[in-house]
């Protein structure tokens, strides 16, 4: 089974939730780049977890059809397999406007009308189709949103299965009854794919530094069961809230059925001391912490900052070990911090070992993304312009 993947701004965290869900699922997979973003998944069999309703890094999932030499009807004997009402759209990668969607797309309409089919056609705003264009005119279970893709010499004829649903991540980010930026700010995407990087199918994920509970909203919408602790009662309050809230709109949402009987377990509990409170098996802890100082200082004042952090993740992940079985993931983030000098980094790296853990080194091997990921060799999230990044460390207990 080949899959076809357009990854976001971070292909390899993308690549890695991907890599690391086949393993989860017992999967071999290889890959490859394709073209632009566009990068090709070859399984043995089918994965029922090549969906953006289960990635978070995925922005479409694209199968492959065939390899072309005419794309126009191509697309025409695609297209007239389908039954009912035709709409349908093309997203090219090819800089040819021979092979555009504001050519292609009304020469196609034309020919199926001499096939008696009437159809009409969802043009992009530049050269692909857009998520909210695509979810908005439902051109998936129509006609579909076909790709024309070029690889080497050939042109490589692609159909979207599935597209990320923009208005139910908007939804669960932005419309959630509990909002705090002092708490940071983790996007539901972010969460979702660490969620993915837990590299477990089942069971139970501890989000020791809650905050509004988005970690836990998005384990519960994959059927894990959660806890969700914080030392701040306002944060645990918030927390309640939103699940109480997500509860309430799963049914409008397009997101993975929660398994039944899927709970979220909410304790108010300061993480460097968790264990005493933990009461029922934790199979993977996914979180993100106290990011620190958010206000702009100087490169010393980040050093010296830094280490206070570096003390308070040492402290966590050490009373993290009396209750993590042997071999259980932590998926963490930790700051990076960008000043005028340069980076500051957290200094706990050289610390792992000896708090119990060992460092898994992201899957992006098979293709070169080294430099994607920060200078310890962890995985980033971030922009350009910000002056903290997200650099996530992924821990397997010793």
């Amino acid at each position: 089974m080949k899959y076809i993947v357009q990854v976001g701004r971070e292909p390899a965290l993308a690549v890695s939730e991907v890599l690391t869900l086949a393993e989860t699922f017992n999967k071999q997979v290889t890959m490859s780049w394709v073209h632009d973003s566009l990068v090709c998944f070859e399984a043995d069999s089918a994965c029922d977890f090549m969906t953006t309703d289960r990635l978070g890094g995925a922005l479409k999932v694209i199968e492959p059809l065939e390899y072309v030499d005419d794309v126009h009807t191509a697309i025409v004997e695609h297209v007239l397999k389908t039954e009912g009402k035709i709409t349908f759209g093309i997203s090219s990668w090819i800089d040819d406007d021979r092979l555009a969607p504001q050519h292609l797309c009304p020469a196609i309409k034309s020919e199926l009308r001499d096939h008696d089919r009437s159809a009409r056609f969802i043009l992009p705003k530049k050269k692909q189709l857009d998520a909210a264009a695509i979810i908005h005119s439902d051109i998936l279970k129509s006609g579909g949103e076909f790709h024309i893709i070029p690889e080497g010499d050939k042109i490589l004829l692609g159909r979207s299965t599935s597209v990320h649903d923009i208005d139910a991540w908007s939804t669960r980010d932005f419309e959630k009854p509990a909002r705090d930026a002092k708490r940071g700010m983790l996007p539901p995407k972010l969460a979702r794919t660490m969620v993915n990087l837990s590299g477990i199918s089942s069971g139970t994920i501890l989000d020791p530094f809650c905050g509004t509970g988005t970690v836990s909203m998005e384990a519960s919408l994959l059927g894990f069961d959660g806890i969700a602790s914080d030392a701040d009662p306002e944060a645990i309050e918030a927390t309640k809230q939103n699940i109480e809230w997500l509860s309430s709109v799963i049914p409008n949402m397009i997101v993975i059925p929660a398994k039944a009987g899927t709970h979220v377990e909410i304790l108010q509990s300061d993480a460097r001391d968790v264990a005493r409170r933990i009461k029922k098996d934790v199979d993977a802890i996914v979180t993100e912490p106290f990011l620190g100082n958010p206000k702009k200082l100087t490169h010393a004042q980040r050093e010296e900052h830094a280490l206070g952090i570096a003390d308070l993740y040492a402290d966590a992940l050490k009373n993290w070990t009396k209750f993590l079985e042997k071999g259980a993931r932590v998926v963490m983030v930790i700051p990076l911090y960008v000043t005028k000098k340069g980076l500051v980094a957290i200094p706990i790296h050289d610390k792992i070992s000896t708090l119990g853990y060992e460092v898994i080194e992201p899957p992006t091997k098979p293709i070169s993304l080294d430099d994607q990921l920060s200078p310890a060799g962890n995985l980033l999230y971030g922009r350009d312009d910000q002056r903290v990044l997200r650099e996530i460390i992924l821990l397997r207990r010793n």
